[in-house]
Order: structure tokens, then sequence, then C-alpha cells
């Protein structure tokens, strides 16, 4: 701490002829810093005793010591939003420097202290041996800050806390620091365990922050966590550059994830910072990187053997090269997607899947790939277990065939083929032969798939849970109701979205399987599909609980009742969004026969609905807690009556477009809706704004959109 006598007489030469020497008021928790800093300017600027024009020390004194008045009196730095945690106004006290007479701080407008170069700044900084003293000055302003942030360990003097000893001088300054809120929106504190999560976006996104970060996470754990979205947002001077990686690569040793979102000026220098000074990585996530390259990736992988995580997306510059370098050093990279790099070829992969034995998950999305780099994925004898090929267009039928190897695909549980303009029937079926164990099968917008692969498919895999269906114009109803009657018994989801080919069947009686675990039936967005479709669907599935018909427009009552005929019994979720044929005849008798399980019901867009089946649903389904009945055609009696008698378990409720509902029902809402989270007003001509507000301000817990 300073005290009245802290200048030895030696030093006290360097301040003759510069008349009194000040006299000022200095922040309690700075003083230990400030002597430092002073011992170790005095201590530099010895050499220059012996100059025509002797070195201006008292000035610097004066400037150094009034600096620390001003900043610490604002709340934020310009641009940087350095904060101050650690300024006290109630601690104070009046120090004599060198003499014990006053002296006034402004009369010196020359701004001495920032006027001396970097290197010496550097020196002095030297000195400072914890971490509290570290970024008490880097608050200071930018430039120290940046200058510290750039200087390594162990360029500072080591202390006894540095060394290991005991850490509650600098946890207690922290903890000091806890109530104020400028510190906490800086620094998101989540325990002292290396695991510090920090997220930063668009402004925030910049390398003064950044910097800011590094050296303020020092004393409570470390950095674990950084993520960035959107680093060019505010412009190129404020934006995210190698910069602010360098810092977080020298400071924060114990980063272990790492996530760029659209990041342009962030360069291969950057990334070689982290890979260099953060050697526990384990994480990477690029996206929108144009300038990472092969080298950068290269430190990373070279210097972080724990990678076990690696996104890149759209990196125009990544090439073999990089790839070469994780397989070669990235032992225990588990999860692996690649998606629209140009210049990834099939050597890079051939070289990931036949290195990388512990690799489990990958996806290759936009590359400019062929049958070789699918051969080298089927030959592998690791642990992949999970798949996606998503938009390979250079790859043709023959290549896909070329997947399916005897030894490579036997654990493979879930696969995903999205936009494969060349995968048939064939294709299918070859791979249902070789992948015995699959479990989860999605296939999106494959337009030469029809009902014959699909039903080759249903019967060679007899393990199959999941199975999901989309954009695959060439399925028709009839092969639906095929592949469903010849289904293993362990299917328990099945999903047919926009199949613009799915067309109404002719009546047909199929073979009914046994022992069923079918639970889940979604069958939307198909325009053509019809009530003899929809019943069929419905003899094949009995013990479905989870049903979701949004947008068949061409189904009526008939065909839904005739569905849930011998089942519905224990219905837990039923949709029918757009279903605008289906009236009060259908959904009454739904709601008696298997409401009392129906927890989620969603019937917006069924104008042919009223308070009558409000009061069915009010006598029959007590545990519901989401209801959709938005552009229906109900009033305030029925809202009022179901309101009153079954409201307390709802949790959701949709009255968007209800033209009939008005400010009365919010009263009975307000009432009887104890447990209510989520209510729509959209486009109620009804309700009043006034009415919605009061509504909101006496149900804080509930969120409303009026």
């Amino acid at each position: 701490m300073f005290n009245e006598n802290v200048m030895s007489a030696p030093h006290s030469k360097l301040a003759s002829g510069y008349g009194p020497l000040c006299s000022v008021e200095i922040c309690e928790p700075h003083l230990e810093s400030g002597k430092l800093l002073l011992d170790g300017l005095v201590s530099y600027c010895a050499p220059f005793q012996a100059l025509s024009h002797p070195f201006p020390f008292s000035q610097i004194l004066e400037i150094f010591c009034t600096q620390h008045e001003q900043k610490y009196q604002k709340r934020h730095l310009e641009s940087g939003n350095v904060y101050d945690g650690y300024f006290n106004h109630s601690q104070r006290r009046r120090l004599d420097v060198i003499s014990g007479q006053k002296y006034n701080v402004h009369r010196c407008q020359t701004d001495w202290i920032n006027t001396l170069p970097d290197e010496l700044l550097c020196q002095i900084f030297h000195f400072l041996s914890t971490d509290r003293d570290r970024f008490a000055s880097a608050s200071v302003c930018k430039r120290w800050l940046m200058l510290q942030s750039h200087m390594s360990r162990g360029d500072f003097l080591e202390s006894d806390t540095s060394k290991g000893g005991p850490q509650s001088q600098d946890r207690k300054f922290k903890g000091e620091t806890d109530s104020n809120e400028d510190v906490e929106s800086e620094v998101h504190l989540e325990g002292y365990d290396g695991d510090l999560s920090r997220c930063l976006s668009g402004r925030k996104a910049s390398d003064v922050r950044l910097a800011a970060i590094a050296l303020g996470t020092q004393s409570c754990g470390g950095l674990g966590k950084l993520s960035i979205r959107d680093g060019s947002a505010t412009g190129f001077k404020l934006s995210l550059t190698d910069v602010g990686l360098s810092a977080i690569g020298s400071w924060c040793s114990g980063l272990r994830v790492l996530s760029l979102w659209n990041c342009p000026y962030i360069t291969d220098q950057g990334l070689a910072s982290i890979g260099n000074g953060c050697h526990i990585l384990e994480k990477v996530d690029l996206y929108k990187c144009p300038l990472v390259g092969d080298s950068g990736l290269q430190v990373i992988a070279k210097r972080c053997p724990r990678l076990s995580y690696l996104n890149l997306d759209e990196c125009e510059k990544i090439s073999d090269v990089a790839l070469v370098a994780v397989a070669e050093h990235c032992a225990n990279l588990t999860i692996l997607t690649l998606q629209n790099c140009p210049q990834v070829s099939d050597y890079g992969i051939t070289k990931v899947v036949c290195n990388l034995k512990m690799l489990k998950k990958l996806k290759l999305s936009g590359l400019r790939l062929t049958g070789r780099s699918l051969e080298s994925i089927g030959a592998q004898e690791g642990d992949l277990s999970w798949l996606t090929l998503q938009n390979l267009d250079q790859v043709g039928p023959d290549g896909f065939v070329c997947i399916t190897h005897p030894r490579g695909l036997h654990k493979l549980k879930h696969l995903h083929i999205a936009d494969c303009r060349n995968f048939t029937d064939f294709s299918l079926s070859m791979v249902a032969k070789c992948c015995g164990n699959l479990k989860h099968f999605s296939l999106h917008k494959c337009d030469l798939v029809s009902d014959k692969g699909l039903i080759l498919f249903m019967k060679s895999v007899p393990s199959l849970q999941v199975l999901h269906l989309e954009k695959c114009n060439m399925i028709s109803g009839t092969g639906i109701v095929s592949a469903l009657s010849v289904r293993g018994k362990e299917l328990r989801e099945f999903q047919i979205k926009k199949c613009a080919g799915v067309h109404e069947v002719q009546a047909i009686c199929p073979p009914i399987p046994d022992g069923s675990a079918l639970q889940s039936i979604c069958i939307t967005d198909c325009p053509d599909v019809g009530d003899l479709l929809v019943a069929l669907v419905g003899l094949l599935c009995k013990e479905a609980v989870s049903i979701d018909f949004s947008g068949l427009q061409n189904i009526t009552d008939d065909g839904l009742l005739a569905f849930l005929c011998g089942g519905g019994s224990k219905l837990t979720s039923l949709k029918l969004s757009g279903c605008c044929k289906i009236s009060d005849r259908a959904l009454c008798v739904i709601v008696q026969e298997g409401g009392q399980t129906i927890r989620n019901l969603a019937l917006d867009g069924c104008k042919n609905l009223s308070d009558k089946s409000l009061k069915a649903i009010s006598s029959n389904c007590p545990f519901l807690e989401d209801l959709d009945i938005s552009d229906c055609a109900i009033t305030n009696a029925g809202l009022e009556d179901w309101v009153s008698s079954n409201g307390k378990m709802l949790s959701s409720l949709n009255l968007s477009g209800c033209v009939g509902v008005t400010d009365r029902s919010l009263s009975s809402i307000l009432k009887n809706c104890d447990h209510l989270q989520d209510l729509n007003l959209k486009n109620c001509k009804g309700i009043s704004e006034r009415a919605a507000s009061a509504f909101q301000s006496r149900k804080l817990n509930c969120m409303v959109l009026y």
C-alpha cells in the first residue's frame, strides 16, 4: 500500500526542479497496484537522470493518479465498454506522495503517461504480480488493456498466489464486485472450475471486449466456453479480428469450446493463436469464416489432442490439407461435420474415415465428392453410428451402392439422406441389407425413391424404430399402406410430410401386423390424402397415441372416425390444424372416447368447430394442458364454460382470430387458469388493447400476445 514515504532518496532526485510534488486522492482498491506501477516507473527511468532535460517523473505521477480518479468515475470506456467493477467512492483518502504540500492536479494539461512508448509501459506492467492488480490497471484505458492482453504470463512477476498459494485475496476482491451490474454483464460467472461461459454478438463482438474478458476472467477460474455470433455487424473498426483471438489464446489456457459464426476478419493467425495457447480445446465450430484456411486448422489439430468435435461450415479455404492434419493428430475426434467446403475432395474424406477409429457422427453436405468417399465410409471398421449425406450431386447411382460394405456400417443406428438426386430404389435396398441394426432413417427430397424401394427397405430392417419421409414425390398412398403392413415390431414413429405423390388408394385389406409398438402417426401437408387412406392407416395403427393430420384439407368426419375405430382410447396428442372439413360431430365422439388422456389438442383452422366442441372438451378432457382453437367459431359462452370447468391444468391457450371472443372472457381466464403461461390474442377483434394490457399486468407469469 502507498504510504507517505513511498520514494527513496535516490528516487527523489528525479523530481528536482519540478516544484512541490503532488498530493492526490487514490481509490483504496488501487493503492497496491499504483505502488507497483510507481516503483516500476522509478526503476526503469533511472537512466534518464543524466539527460539535459530531466525526466518529468512528477508530472507522470500526477497524470497517473488523476487518470485513475477520472477513469473510474465513468461506467464504461468509449467504444470498448471496458467496465469498472472495483471503484468505490466511499473508500478514499488523501495521500502526500512525497511532500506534505498540496498540489493542483489539473495544473498539468499534458497526458504524459500516454506519451510513453509501449515498451516502457510493458516494463512497468511487469511488476504487476496478481490478477487483481493487472485487471485494475487494464481498466484505465484501452491502450493499457490491449498491451496487457498481449503480454504472456511469463512477462509478469510471480507472486505467492500465482505460484499456487492461497487465492483468497483475489477471490474476495472478485466477490466485492459481484453486486456491480457492469461486471456481471461483462463476465458471466458460472463457477470457479474453469467453466466460465461467454457469448458475444453484434456490437459486443469486438477485440476490446475479448481482451477485457481474457484478463477479467483470470481471478475466477478462467474462460471455458466462448461463442461469437456475427462478428462483422459493427464494421471493420469495431469488429472482431485476430487481435481479440490472440488475447484469448494468450490468457485463456482453459478454453474448451470455441464457436465462431460469421466472422469474416478472422484468419489463420487468430486460429493459430488459439491452438498455441488453448491445448485442452475440445470443440471447434466455424461457420462463415472465409479467411480461415489450412494452416490455422493444422495448428489446432497438432496442439489440441483432446479435440472431439469439429464443425466446418462454409469455410471456403479449408481443403484436404487441413483434413489430413486432423486425421493424423486428432485421434479422439468423435463428431465431424463438413458443409459447403468446395476445396474438400475424396482424398481428405478417405483419410479422415480411415484414420479416425473413434469417429461416431459424420455429416457431409454440399461437397464435391464421388463414390470413392462413400466406399471408404463403407469399408471403415470404426464405431460410426450416425451418418448424414446431403446434397451430394456428383455421387451417381453406383456411388451410393459402394457404401454398402458388409463390415463398415454394421454399427450404424441413424441414417439421414437428403437432396441426393441419384439415390434410387436399388440404393435404398442395398443400404437396408448392410444396415441391419438401423434404428432411425430419414429420406428428404429424393425423387427417385418409389413404393418399391420403400417396401423392400421396411422388410429388410426389422429393427427400425423411426421413419421420416419428406418431399419424396414418387411414394404413393398404396406404398404407405404396404410399408406399414410389413413393418417390424419395433417401429414406433412413422412420419410423412409434403409428399405430393400420395393420392387416394383403392379399397384393399392389408395384413395387420401383430404386436405393433407404433405410437406416433404423422401425415401432414399432403393435399390429396382423403378418408380412405386415413381409414386404412388407422386400421394398421390401432395403438397410436399421438396423431398429426395437419394440412389434410380433404379428410372429413367419416375418415377421422374410421381412423379411430377400434382405437383412440389412449390418445395423448391430436393435431388437426387446417382440417377445415372437420366438424363438431367427429370431435365430440373423439373426446368422449379418449378425452381422459388427451393433453395436447390443436384445432386451429377448423372453422366448423363451435361452442358445442368446447362443451364436450370441458366435460371429457380434465388433463388438457395445451389448446389451440384459433380461427374457430367459438364465443364467450363456450369459452367461459370450458375455462370454469377444466382450466386449472391449462398452460397454453391460442385464441388468435376468434372474432366471437370479447373482453368478458379474459376475466374468466384470469380467475380459473392458475398455471397459464402463454396466451395468444392476436386478431381477436372483440378484445381491446386496454383489456389485454390489464390482463398482462395482473398475470405477470403469463406471456400475452395481442
